[in-house]
């Protein structure tokens, strides 16, 4: 929600100045503030041996993000109800994920092996509260929004997607966990990206056939 803050506020900003040298202005301005940072990151040594990883789960992620916002804007037209959906399912999803991964990065440090057998109760809780969770935030964006249409079909068919959804991103979080840890790497360097990207663009392809279905 922040990152969308402030580029609602920049964007709002600069749209009234767009004929202006201030657009090009602020991106250069950024771009020094980045080369700054670049630096300062690379001299501490604390940082320095984290500096050259993660960068593939990164692109990752803005590919797949990039592909859910595309998916959005060629369904916007015909499912006008669907742009409000997308953060509440990749937003839910993608925080039990990125705890659970999170959860079983801890439990591999600390065993330094396999996850405990214990973790599994925690997916199933983290599945079990995604559900209530998600249709509570439908309940609020109907009323606030009465031309969204949520009949039988639409909640059983959103209900299934957000059980799809999350299931996914929590086995793929432990999946990825495991697999990284097995060959050598840490997985708190890569893994949120890959879960986030992906979560981002299954749900929102999910939330489209939600839509084509209850149409």
């Amino acid at each position: 929600m922040s990152t969308l803050l402030i580029i609602g506020g920049l964007a709002s900003v600069l749209v009234a100045v767009a004929d202006t040298p201030w657009p090009l202005a602020t991106a250069l301005a950024f771009g020094v503030v980045g080369a700054l940072l670049f630096r300062v990151v690379r001299e501490n040594h604390q940082m320095a041996d984290h500096f050259g990883r993660g960068w593939l789960p990164l692109v990752y992620a803005a590919v797949t993000s990039s592909v859910a916002g595309v998916v959005v804007e060629k369904c916007a037209s015909q499912y006008p109800g669907m742009p409000a959906l997308v953060p509440v399912i990749n937003g839910i999803g993608g925080n039990i994920g990125t705890v659970f991964a999170s959860r079983v990065s801890t439990s591999l440090h600390r065993s330094q092996g396999s996850p405990p057998a214990e973790l599994r109760l925690v997916m199933l809780i983290l599945l079990a509260i995604n559900i209530p969770v998600q249709v509570v935030f439908l309940a609020m964006r109907r009323y606030f929004d009465p031309a969204l249409t949520v009949g039988p079909a639409f909640l059983l068919a959103y209900t299934a997607a957000t059980v799809v959804h999350g299931l996914v991103v929590l086995v793929l979080g432990r999946a990825t966990c495991t697999y990284l840890w097995a060959r050598g790497y840490d997985p708190d360097d890569y893994v949120n990206p890959f879960v986030t990207g992906t979560g981002d663009m299954l749900g929102t392809l999910l939330l489209a056939l939600v839509f084509m279905i209850a149409e």
